[in-house]
C-alpha cells in the first residue's frame, strides 16, 4: 500500500480498506470527529461493528507526534493478547514498505458510558466498579522501560518524563507558544527522587467515561477503549481527570473496583505524582491545538482554555514544598 500522503482519506477509501481485510462487506460507515491527525471510522458489516483507524503521516505536524504512530497498534495487540482483559481486539493491521503501520481494525463496542441511558443507580455503580477492576488489570502489565517505544525507552521514569517534556517544549517553541518552562523544569528537577522510584506499567493516559463501553442494554460492561495515547510509565497518570463534569477516577465505586486488584495507597506522594502527570497533560493539550489537531473555533478556544487552567493549577500545587520520602 502506498503512503497515504497522496491518498485522499475518505469514507470510500476506508470502505475499500475494510473490504480488503476479509472481515465482511461494509454495510455502513461513519467517520468519527477528529481529535488527532489520524482518521477513525465506525463500520457495520453483517450485524457486527468495527473500528478502523487510518494513520495520516502528512498531518502529523508535531515532532512529538511523529514518534508515536506505531505505538498504539502494538499496545492494542498486547492488550488483545492479555488473558482476562476486556479491550477491543485487533482483527487486522497492515504496514508499509518501511515497516510502519498504515491502518488497523479492531472490534467495535456498543455505547460509551457517558452516552448510555443506564437504568438504575445500582447498574451505574456496578459498571464503574467493573471499569476500575479493568484499569487495575491493565496496570498490572509491566514494561521493560519507560516512555514511548518509538521514542526509545529509558531505564528510569524521571529520564523518560523529562525527555517527553523536552520534545513538547520544542514544539511549543517552534510556534511561539508561551509556557513557563522555567517553572516546569524546576518542578521536574525537584521531583526526580519521586519520579525515579516509579515502576513501569501500562498507562491509558486519556481515561474518561467516553472510553468505558457498555452493551446495548446498558447494563453489561464491555471493556475499556481509547488506548491510542498509552505510555509505559506512572499509573498516577490514570488518576488525572480527562474530561466530563464527574470524573470517573474520583468515583467511590470505580476506586473500590480498582483496589480489589491493585490496593494502592493514595497518599501525599501519589497525589504529587498525579499533579505531575496533570502538568504533562496540561502542557500537551496547550500545544496540540496550535498544530491543527483542533480547528480555530469556539471548540478550539475552549480546549486550550481548559488545558491552560489544568497546567496552571498543577504548577501552583507543585510549587509548594512537597515531601521527598525514602
Amino acid at each position: 500500500m502506498e503512503k497515504n500522503e497522496v491518498i485522499k482519506i475518505s469514507k470510500y477509501y476506508a470502505k475499500e480498506l475494510f473490504n480488503k481485510a476479509n472481515l465482511g462487506v461494509a454495510d455502513s460507515i461513519v467517520e468519527m470527529p477528529k481529535s488527532d491527525p489520524n482518521y477513525s471510522f465506525i463500520i457495520k458489516a453483517a450485524g457486527k461493528k468495527y473500528y478502523l483507524r487510518i494513520f495520516s503521516y502528512a498531518e502529523r505536524k508535531m515532532a512529538f507526534e511523529k514518534l508515536l504512530y506505531n505505538n498504539e497498534v502494538e499496545i492494542y495487540k498486547l492488550l488483545s493478547a492479555t488473558e482476562g482483559l476486556r479491550t477491543p481486539r485487533v482483527l487486522f493491521s497492515e504496514k508499509d514498505q518501511e515497516g510502519n503501520y498504515t491502518h488497523y481494525i479492531t472490534e467495535g463496542y456498543d455505547v460509551p458510558y457517558q452516552k448510555a441511558a443506564i437504568p438504575t443507580i445500582k447498574d451505574r455503580r456496578k459498571l464503574m466498579f467493573q471499569a476500575g477492576v479493568e484499569l487495575a488489570k491493565a496496570h498490572q502489565i509491566s514494561g521493560t522501560g519507560f516512555g514511548y517505544e518509538k521514542m526509545g525507552l529509558e531505564n528510569k521514569w524521571g529520564t523518560a518524563f523529562k525527555k517527553i517534556i523536552d520534545k513538547i517544549m520544542a514544539d511549543a517553541l517552534l510556534k511561539d507558544i508561551e509556557v513557563d518552562s522555567v517553572r516546569i523544569y524546576k518542578i521536574i528537577e525537584r521531583a526526580m527522587p519521586i519520579l525515579n522510584k516509579v515502576e513501569s506499567h501500562l498507562v491509558h493516559l486519556s481515561l474518561n467515561k467516553m472510553k468505558v463501553f457498555v452493551s446495548k442494554n446498558f447494563v453489561n460492561f464491555q471493556g475499556l477503549a481509547g488506548w491510542e495515547g498509552s505510555i509505559w510509565g506512572d499509573i498516577a497518570g490514570d488518576f488525572v481527570s480527562c474530561g466530563g463534569p464527574f470524573p470517573l477516577q474520583c468515583g467511590k465505586y470505580f476506586q473500590r473496583g480498582y483496589r480489589t486488584i491493585n490496593p494502592i495507597d493514595i497518599d501525599d506522594e501519589f497525589r504529587i505524582r498525579v499533579n505531575i502527570m496533570k502538568m504533562y497533560l496540561g502542557l500537551l493539550m496547550t500545544v496540540e491545538p496550535v498544530y491543527g489537531i483542533q480547528e480555530a473555533s469556539p471548540k478550539y478556544r475552549s480546549y486550550r482554555n481548559k488545558a491552560k487552567k489544568m497546567l496552571a493549577k498543577s504548577l501552583d500545587l507543585l510549587e509548594e514544598p512537597f515531601p521527598l520520602k525514602d
